[in-house]
């Protein structure tokens, strides 16, 4: 599962920054 951690945690920020964004648009 983790072969490729840095695929792992790539994925991991991409969703972090995914949530961050909407909550950024939510409440501007």
């Amino acid at each position: 599962a983790f072969c490729h951690p840095f695929n792992y945690v790539r994925d991991y920020v991409s969703m972090i920054n995914k949530q961050v964004t909407i909550k950024k648009l939510l409440y501007a």
